[in-house]
């Protein structure tokens, strides 16, 4: 894509641009080489001493503790700050992060001081059929080493409240709305709806996953753009009630908006998501129309300046891909499926107002979106899953819908129904309905002929012809589509 962008710039006379671009790009990786320099007192260095015994470390709870259970067993998993390692001649300080498993069920807390005694090793690589790297995903949260600990190992809690004050309070309200939601409703169904409120898709049974990722609407398991913008609209709506200024308005729903990135993980997707939302009501609020190629990259420079690693994260390039999709490749779109469904060019007065056109240009234009998603994320979904969902764009304009219901329905129950308990047996009743819904939809659309198919060993070169002939595609079609609207006003001069 830069070179692309570059390839243009040159063509335009545009010197400044190229030179800049350069610059960017090589502080960029500058940047990148410096995040990745691990410090002399590391763990990752003091791991190599501990191959053949266990370490005993202590450490602060940066992360939200997650409790799995598997055939009548626990799991307890989080993301730990090491602070001390104890060596043959007593405390050592050192730095860095590990990923803890506790193979029992344990009752911590973000924030908590913890000393832990466990056994260091390289993260597992599970999956060899594709391009996925569990041990790669680790190390771009700064994750080297991983301490499995055994269920009568020591695990002691040495102090409380060691966290950030705002982030423990959001894991504690996380903790009462996933209480909440597993009170009214089946695992099963918390589960899915813990996913797509509070981002948090271990509850969800392996079946269920491979439903959605065999679809390709696995995105809706996880907080993303579209998650935040209904969850932004909800807010909005609840404040209009109040009689304030527009103004402060928009700016509750930002700081509002902000908690909830948070609450939700504030994984990079999320906050991408969340920034974008915030630019956009910040153009509201200010009167200035938005350049989403701007506000796009603006929020992709923010999150790389916090960590550059997250670039090879495969969450941030399937987020970015997709909304960068749906900024350039809708516009290209769009026009051709009109045609298709007979929605393009001017109609009288009657037949726009129609409930027949209205219909159709909206399905039109649904299937325009979700056609550039699928296109635009294609290469990068088979090389790191293996798998083409043609079922795709079909499955989005059945199973988004019904995920934006399940999100208002949701948002309902944890908000109204935490003031209004009589409302709460309404809510469930419906939330159990409409979950029931999209799962069953995804099992129907799985059933497809040809919905979806594995393809294996997909190397790097073979994605990045895929985008180069996307991009030389995309130019024609551009030119086609210019040549085209000449003639027309040819004709009609």
């Amino acid at each position: 894509v830069f070179l692309f962008f570059l390839v243009v710039a040159i063509k335009k006379g545009r010197i400044k641009t190229v030179c800049l671009s350069v610059v960017y790009v090589f502080l960029g990786m500058l940047y990148v080489q410096s995040h990745q320099l691990l410090e002399k007192n590391h763990i990752e260095y003091e791991a190599r001493y501990f191959k053949n015994k266990p370490a005993n470390i202590q450490g602060v709870i940066t992360s939200a503790v997650t409790v799995k259970e598997r055939f009548s067993s626990f799991r307890t998993s989080f993301y730990l700050d090491v602070s001390s390692i104890e060596a043959p001649w007593g405390w050592k300080n050192v730095k860095g992060r590990v990923f803890v498993n506790i193979f029992t069920k344990r009752n911590l807390e973000y924030g908590d001081l913890i000393q832990v005694s466990g056994k260091l090793h390289y993260p597992f690589e599970f999956d060899n059929e594709t391009n996925f790297s569990y041990r790669n995903y680790l190390a771009n949260y700064g994750v080297k080493q991983i301490l499995s600990v055994k269920k009568t190992a020591l695990v002691d809690v040495l102090e409380k409240g060691k966290g950030s004050t705002f982030i423990d309070l959001s894991q504690r309200l996380r903790r009462h709305l996933r209480s909440f939601l597993a009170q009214h409703l089946s695992k099963n169904e918390a589960g899915l709806l813990q996913a797509m409120l509070l981002g948090e898709r271990s509850h969800i049974p392996q079946a269920i996953r491979d439903l959605f990722a065999h679809t390709g609407t696995v995105h809706i398991l996880a907080v993303s753009g579209l998650h935040v913008g209904v969850i932004a609209g909800f807010v909005f709506l609840l404040i209009k009630i109040l009689p304030l200024r527009r103004e402060i308005q928009i700016i509750l729903t930002i700081f509002i908006l902000g908690g909830y990135v948070f609450l939700a993980g504030a994984r990079p997707s999320t906050v991408r998501a969340g920034l974008m939302t915030t630019f956009f009501l910040l153009s509201v609020l200010l009167e200035r129309k938005q350049n989403h190629l701007n506000t796009l990259s603006m929020t992709g420079l923010i999150l790389l300046l916090i960590n550059p690693l997250n670039l090879f994260d495969v969450g941030f390039q399937l987020s970015f891909s997709c909304v960068l999709a749906i900024i350039v490749l809708t516009p290209i779109l769009s026009p051709w499926i009109m045609i298709i469904f007979g929605v393009s060019g001017t109609f009288s007065r009657e037949v726009s107002l129609s409930w027949q056109y209205k219909v159709r240009k909206n399905i039109a234009e649904s299937v325009s979106v979700s056609a550039s998603v699928w296109i635009g994320v294609m290469g990068l979904t088979v090389y790191y899953f293996g798998i083409i969902s043609p079922v795709t764009v079909l499955a989005n304009l059945i199973i988004v819908p019904l995920m934006c219901v399940n999100i208002g329905l949701g948002f309902g129950l944890l908000t109204v129904g935490s003031f209004f308990t009589g409302l709460v047996p309404f809510f469930v009743i419906c939330q159990k309905f409409c979950l029931n819904l999209m799962v069953a939809a995804a099992f129907l659309l799985n059933k497809f002929p040809f919905a979806y198919f594995f393809i294996r060993e997909v190397t790097l070169k073979k994605v990045m012809v895929y985008y180069v002939f996307l991009v030389v595609l995309l130019i024609v079609i551009c030119r086609v589509q210019t040549s085209r609207s000449s003639i027309d006003k040819a004709i009609r001069l």
